[in-house]
């Protein structure tokens, strides 16, 4: 009998899983995931210097992994926005094509559609 109450008490005093789901260490964990998602993606040659500094500062600052999320997803988009858009004027200059009109076009249609699903311009993303 004393030794299923000294069980139990121990037990009871044992402190909680700090890497448990819910705690502030795998909060923290999470955090430093995103963040290091965001910049991993922004380490591609389709954003300038500025951008990326903007980016860190901004990822780096954020707190909330709801935002963090949403900003990963935006800079996901643009990233694979801006490659095909390079790959399309390559595509371009290589059959001797020099008019960028149709896709300044096909860009501006994008920048539309990504503004009007999310509320954000590419501006504001650069900038978040």
């Amino acid at each position: 009998m004393q030794l299923q109450t000294n069980l139990a008490s121990t037990a009871m005093l044992a402190p909680a899983n700090p890497l448990a789901p819910g705690s502030e260490i795998y909060h923290a964990f999470r955090l430093l995931q995103a963040r290091q998602a965001i910049m991993y993606h922004m380490a591609k040659s389709v954003f300038t210097d500025a951008e990326r500094l903007r980016a860190n500062d901004s990822a780096y600052q954020c707190e909330s992994l709801g935002q963090l999320a949403l900003w990963l997803r935006n800079v996901r988009r643009v990233a694979s926005e801006r490659t095909a858009l390079a790959a399309a004027a390559a595509t371009r200059i290589l059959r001797g094509r020099t008019s960028d009109y149709a896709g300044g076009m096909s860009a501006a249609a994008a920048g539309y559609a990504f503004t009007a699903e999310t509320g954000l311009t590419s501006w504001d993303l650069a900038n978040l």
